[in-house]
């Protein structure tokens, strides 16, 4: 690039920065977040994305991770950034950087809403069948590396073409929404742990497969709670619920 373009880039780059960031609710943190505008190049993601496998969605998650490193201004926080988070800045990068509307209706109920969760860290425990059960709301970094790391076993598989794979790719994302919650799980009558932090995936889910069906039942309905409790920020009204998912950005 000659010394022309280069200064034509670098101007274009300072205007959007100047001109079109926007500052962005973050739940988490309780404040707002300065995050550079979206562009082509953001754009080329979520069009990558919608190759993607339907049903884990791997590369959208992915590519959400990549769009919220680069575009925050305040780098040394996003790791530590939850699922709900990242959430909530994509259903704000909407309402900023494409359109304030989501098939054809306002979304400032969503803005007031997610202004209004207050995230509690406190430790979560449960027990069920003589398992102790510790949860936290995982990271977007954390989100990433599970899914990454399932991407490369041979169990998936990015194109699905018969009713089978479907169901057993199905069975799969259930079982990686419960283990990304679940940090720890004691055998209480044993006093035998195992932490699912930084585990290999084949062996998370290996242990998660041999879990009681009341434990999974156990393990979901808290999921669930934590989820239910920042249902509002994806709800317009009765009718129209934001999905998270490529087409948020069409």
């Amino acid at each position: 690039m000659n010394e022309e373009n280069t200064k034509f880039l670098e101007s274009l780059k300072a205007y959007n920065k100047e001109n079109l960031s926007a500052d962005i609710w973050v739940p988490s943190l309780e404040r707002e977040v300065t995050f550079l505008p979206m562009t082509a190049k953001h754009q080329k993601y979520v069009i990558h994305s919608t190759l993607d496998n339907p049903i884990f969605g791997v590369i959208f998650r992915q590519k959400s991770y990549d769009m919220i490193k680069e575009l925050c201004e305040e780098q040394a926080i996003v790791d530590t950034l939850t699922v709900f988070d990242k959430d909530a800045i994509l259903i704000q990068f909407r309402y900023h950087f494409v359109s304030k509307e989501y098939k054809g209706k306002s979304m400032k109920p969503l803005l007031k809403a997610i202004k209004k969760i207050k995230e509690d860290f406190s430790p979560i425990q449960n027990t069920k069948d003589g398992f102790k059960i510790d949860y936290c709301i995982p990271t977007i970094l954390e989100e990433r590396n599970l899914y990454k790391a399932y991407s490369k076993t041979d169990s998936y598989v990015i194109a699905p073409d018969d009713d089978n794979q479907i169901r057993e790719m199905v069975s799969e994302l259930y079982m990686l929404e419960l283990v990304k919650y679940v940090t720890k799980m004691t055998i209480v009558d044993k006093d035998i742990s195992m932490s699912f932090k930084g585990q290999p995936i084949a062996h998370v889910l290996d242990i998660a497969e041999h879990v009681g069906k009341e434990v999974c039942n156990k393990i979901q309905d808290t999921i669930e709670a934590m989820i239910d409790d920042h249902s509002p920020m994806y709800q317009i009204d009765d009718d129209t619920r934001v999905e998270i998912n490529p087409e948020l950005f069409t």
